[in-house]
């Protein structure tokens, strides 16, 4: 499985608007490859920073996804996320599946989960992965 690791730098002024447009990434849901997504805040010491963790089959149906989908979800949201964040860091890392949940549960802990950041993907096995990463 690949995990998509995604920190934001987030003025405090600038959280709501970050929470609603990230709303905007349910599209995600029905996919191919796209297994879920979940996510929250965290106070660090540079300020608030919005966690992600987007979860993909494998590397060709992330690839797949950043070719042909990726541009077309940003474009629907009219790129209202891009102001409003400072920075961004994303790193992809191959996990083997039956590790995925303790690093997500681990990841999870040390956030403020943001429930409407979290998108299933319809398919039982790695939504049942995403609630638990949620707790």
């Amino acid at each position: 499985m690949i995990v998509k690791w995604i920190t934001c730098s987030v003025e405090p002024d600038m959280r709501p608007a970050f929470s609603q447009a990230q709303e905007g990434w349910r599209s995600l849901r029905g996919v191919d490859g796209f297994c879920g997504q979940v996510g929250g805040w965290k106070k660090e010491q540079q300020g608030w920073q919005a966690h992600l963790a987007g979860l993909w089959r494998d590397q060709e149906s992330y690839r797949a996804f950043m070719e042909r989908t990726h541009d077309a979800i940003t474009a629907v949201n009219r790129n209202r996320q891009a102001g409003t964040y400072a920075k961004i860091s994303v790193t992809l890392e191959e996990v083997p599946d039956q590790q995925v949940a303790a690093r997500l549960l681990r990841w999870c802990s040390e956030l403020s989960y943001e429930p409407r950041w979290t998108v299933q993907s319809g398919v039982a096995r790695w939504d049942s992965l995403i609630e638990l990463g949620s707790h």
